[in-house]
């Protein structure tokens, strides 16, 4: 599922704000911002 909202542009400087967890990856592309879970050690 991709939700966009329009005319945010993330940087990494909002990274910083977002709350920590082992289980999930930010990652920052042309400014949009992209949420997915982190591999699991056996995959």
């Amino acid at each position: 599922m991709n939700q966009a909202i329009e005319g945010v542009h993330w940087t990494i400087h909002d990274l910083e704000v977002l709350p920590e967890n082992e289980w999930t990856r930010y990652e920052i592309i042309n400014g949009e911002l992209f949420v997915t879970r982190t591999p699991h050690r056996r995959h």
